[in-house]
């Protein structure tokens, strides 16, 4: 697909259009908190154009998402049924807003450890995951050449790691 130079002329001076082609074509996972870092995440993520970003956390709407996730309302707490909505689903349409040209969905329930799971992405972003996820998680995606970005944030403590195949360079 074509680069909409105009949508993305920022970003077109800052990484190039190889860049931009190449991050128009990612298919991105977005699993574990939709918390302020989660869907901080997600909306840069959205934002960047890539092909599309899959949410992934459906654990309820709690009122202690009011003062983190700059998505949720009142409402989506409250739920249906008294119930707060999944997060995910809370988020999602809010989501779309930001990009028309970025396909944003919701995954539920269990993603399973093959080629049809966590293997249909380019890159999975796991946000507060356990360390047992992310060994699990990081040696499927290291195998199977899916990028995997590991992040949390903890008070005033904060992590991020990068397993972007052998291949890449820091430079």
């Amino acid at each position: 697909e074509a680069v909409n130079e105009q949508l993305y002329s920022r970003q077109l001076y800052v990484l190039g259009r190889a860049a931009q082609e190449l991050l128009q074509s990612q298919r991105v996972l977005i699993t574990g908190t939709l918390n302020g870092l989660g869907i901080e995440i997600a909306k840069n993520i959205i934002l960047a154009g890539v092909k599309s970003a899959t949410l992934h956390d459906d654990r309820p709407c709690t009122i202690g998402d009011l003062s983190t996730n700059f998505l949720i309302t009142l409402e989506d707490v409250k739920g249906k049924n008294g119930k707060g909505a999944p997060r995910s689903e809370a988020c999602v349409e809010k989501l779309r807003e930001l990009n028309p040209n970025v396909i944003v969905e919701v995954r539920t329930g269990d993603i399973p450890l093959n080629k049809e799971g966590y293997g249909e992405y380019n890159v999975v972003v796991v946000v507060n995951g356990t360390l047992e996820t992310l060994e699990i998680l990081g040696s499927f995606c290291h195998t199977n050449s899916v990028k995997l970005c590991a992040t949390g944030m903890y008070g005033l403590y904060g992590y991020v790691f990068s397993d972007f195949g052998p291949n890449f360079e820091v430079l």
